[in-house]
């Protein structure tokens, strides 16, 4: 989940309707950007990926 809310009832609703994380998404271009890319590192250098 990648959203703009921090309220905890929604965290929790995402996480039992299955969510596997809960990202903020940061104001700001430059946040974003950086936020994005990690992202995507994380996608797609790290995590292993059913085949």
């Amino acid at each position: 989940m990648f959203t703009t809310s921090f309220n905890q009832k929604d965290v929790q609703f995402c996480y039992q309707q299955g969510a596997n994380n809960y990202m903020l998404k940061p104001m700001g271009v430059s946040a974003l950007t950086e936020t994005i890319n990690t992202l995507i590192r994380y996608w797609f250098e790290f995590s292993v990926l059913p085949e």
